[in-house]
């Protein structure tokens, strides 16, 4: 199966691939390294300390280097990079925003790109682009808040023998962060 894991920054995507990949002894392509590899930043935003990637260069190559395999782990947050031809499913990761935003300023991202990506998942971002770029059928949603790798790996294997229990709209970051008063801490100016 190919399959795709994708999310915000922060939610844990690479970690949990990897240890995902291990368990399932399939390879795993990560969209960064793929475009570092084949000289596909086009330039830098400084700002956001972000590279911009040539999506169209970027999906070319993915297309070669993804579609011929029947096992395969993709992970990375440009799914607008990922042929929709050569994945089978796509794995959204949902974390907490406040949780989110403790790991990114963690990791020292700056105050914008913190803000921008703590939003985004608030608001669904990256699981409404997944829908947009793949059918609904292949999109499952699975939130790894309060998960370590071990359990999240547990709850992917769970997801993947079972994906209609994932399907998008369980998650609501929106009324759970108004019923634990802290919406406004998101959202504010």
């Amino acid at each position: 199966m190919r399959i795709l894991i994708t999310g915000t920054p922060g939610v844990g995507k690479s970690t949990l691939a990897k240890a995902l990949a291990n368990k399932l002894k399939i390879e795993v392509l990560e969209l960064s390294t793929v475009a570092f590899e084949e000289e596909l930043i086009i330039s830098y935003d400084a700002l956001r300390e972000s590279n911009i990637v040539d999506i169209e260069g970027l999906r070319e190559t993915l297309r070669k280097r993804i579609c011929a395999k029947e096992d395969i782990l993709v992970v990375g947050h440009l799914i607008e990079a990922v042929p929709r031809e050569c994945i089978d499913l796509v794995i959204v990761l949902r974390l907490h925003p406040l949780e989110l935003m403790r790991r990114l300023r963690n990791r020292g991202y700056p105050e914008v790109k913190v803000r921008e990506n703590v939003e985004a998942e608030v608001l669904d971002y990256v699981l409404i682009k997944a829908l947009e770029r793949f059918s609904k059928e292949k999109v499952i949603e699975v939130d790894v808040t309060d998960r370590d790798v071990s359990s999240g790996v547990s709850l992917l294997l769970k997801a993947l023998s079972n994906p209609e229990s994932f399907k998008p709209g369980k998650v609501d970051w929106i009324r759970a962060l108004e019923s634990e008063g802290s919406l406004d801490n998101i959202f504010r100016t």
